[in-house]
């Protein structure tokens, strides 16, 4: 599982899109996201920095 504190979330709409493209990646990648604390987590075979680079390219920040 890989977790990731991600910077402008801010609606269910982002909440898809993240999910879509990691999908798109990874069709049985287990994708759970909390708005309310920007947690992104998801249980994929891919390595984090893919996912992280998934996300980045949506326009959202990867805080450490």
């Amino acid at each position: 599982m890989h977790e990731f504190q991600v910077a402008g979330m801010g609606c269910s709409s982002c909440v898809n899109k993240i999910t879509q493209a990691i999908h798109a990646h990874d069709p049985d990648a287990i994708v759970n996201i909390a708005l309310d604390t920007g947690r992104v987590e998801v249980e994929s075979e891919d390595p984090a920095h893919v996912l992280c680079n998934i996300i980045s390219d949506l326009g959202y920040r990867i805080q450490d």
